[in-house]
């Protein structure tokens, strides 16, 4: 993500664009960029100020790829990086992408009931003029999550304060395994729920009851952030208090509202 921002600051028309958004000059345009570059721009412009964006669609088609390219862009799940760092490139990184992580059998790889084998041969059938090219990209995880400096303080700060904090996440054991690095914060946390240990994922609502009653916990007592709004509303329908993180700096905004990081 820093090489992307450090590349879009070189551009003049992407410089332009922040202004006219920090002035107040909404809505803005911009023609031309192709539906990835569109998802570069859009995250390069939330992460440079720091607040939430809105970007509209021509349909929801692309607005659910835009929304999972951002997924991936602004928080942790970098596949796209994951892939360029493994030498594909352009149209190889869309056809892998709609093959695995963004096709509907990612969620196997999370929900933990599949080998390995299995996901991938399910993965192939997606595109099975491409079985090499999936093969050797999800071959090592290594580099699929992104750490987060700020992850640890961030924790220690809130327990400090004396706050539990409880990771919910869908995840695979394959990158729990291969991703170690990019978790560091896990020791730090109360606990929480992986998703291939318990054989369920968000946003199904049985995984939010499971966490609730495990650690005994009263859902308008709790606060849930997630990159991805059917998770956050899969939360709220449950009476828990829920929010789409964007960025650090939002989501402390959006915490003290609730009374959470205060004081």
């Amino acid at each position: 993500m820093r090489s992307l921002l450090n590349t879009l600051k070189r551009v003049p028309e992407f410089e332009d664009l922040l202004l006219r958004i920090d002035a107040g000059r909404c809505p803005v345009a911009a023609s031309g960029p192709s539906p990835v570059h569109r998802a570069f721009v859009a995250a390069g412009i939330a992460r440079r100020l720091e607040r939430p964006v809105v970007v509209l669609c021509a349909d929801e088609a692309e607005s659910a790829k835009l929304s999972r390219d951002l997924a991936a862009l602004l928080a942790g799940f970098d596949w796209r990086t994951f892939y360029e760092g493994q030498g594909f490139g352009g149209e190889m990184i869309e056809r892998l992408a709609d093959a695995t992580v963004r096709s509907e059998v990612w969620k196997e790889y999370d929900r933990g009931c599949l080998t390995d084998e299995e996901i991938l041969q399910r993965f192939v059938a997606n595109d099975p003029e491409i079985e090499t090219e999936i093969r050797k990209a999800l071959d090592d995880f290594h580099g699929l999550v992104t750490k987060y400096d700020y992850a640890i303080p961030w924790v220690k700060e809130l327990k400090a304060k004396g706050f539990q904090i409880l990771v919910l996440s869908n995840f695979s054991q394959k990158a729990l395994r291969e991703c170690w690095h990019g978790l560091d914060f896990l020791p730090y946390v109360d606990g929480g729920i992986l998703s291939f240990q318990d054989k369920l994922i968000k946003p199904m609502p049985e995984i939010y009851h499971l966490i609730l009653d495990r650690y005994h916990l009263t859902p308008g007592e709790c606060v849930f952030m997630d990159v991805t709004q059917p998770n956050v509303d899969a939360a709220r329908a449950i009476g828990i208090h829920a929010f789409r993180f964007e960025n650090q700096a939002q989501a402390r905004e959006e915490l003290k509202k609730l009374g959470v990081g205060a004081g």
